[in-house]
């Protein structure tokens, strides 16, 4: 085999396995947006206080009260006229990000990979490529 045949095959192999690490990213996506829809129980696209804490009650992720205040406090924006806050898609995935890199950092962590793979294969059925891909690269949520 000469040198350009390598070359290809080499660069075929990459961009499959790229594609394949794209598909698990958007399948991730998806499992995370289900997840957070399930959570919000009135349907208006924000996990407002009760909500945010049944949804760690929920998903089995315990803490004390007072991370849980200052993790809402820290992700919760003004949603509503009348001032009421809550924490939107994009502020729960930051959530879910810091609970995760803290076991990377050595801080008590409430949240891991294989944690997140249990409560998301308990509302839908996950590809185990899926799993491996959050497994590997958690630190993406």
């Amino acid at each position: 085999m000469d040198n350009s045949t390598e070359s290809e095959s080499d660069d075929s192999s990459s961009l499959e396995f790229k594609r394949r690490q794209l598909e698990n990213e958007e399948d991730l996506e998806r499992e995370l947006r289900d997840l957070f829809e399930y959570l919000d129980a009135d349907r208006d696209s924000v996990l407002d206080k009760d909500e945010f804490e049944r949804a760690f009650f929920q998903l089995e992720i315990f803490m004390p009260d007072r991370e849980l205040d200052r993790l809402f406090k820290k992700y919760s924006s003004t949603v509503y006229p009348d001032g009421e806050v809550g924490v939107n898609y994009h502020h729960f995935r930051a959530v879910l990000r810091e609970l995760t890199k803290r076991r990377e950092t050595k801080k008590r962590s409430f949240l891991s990979a294989r944690k997140l793979v249990r409560v998301l294969s308990r509302i839908g059925h996950m590809k185990n490529s899926l799993r491996d891909t959050i497994r590997t690269s958690i630190v993406k949520v």
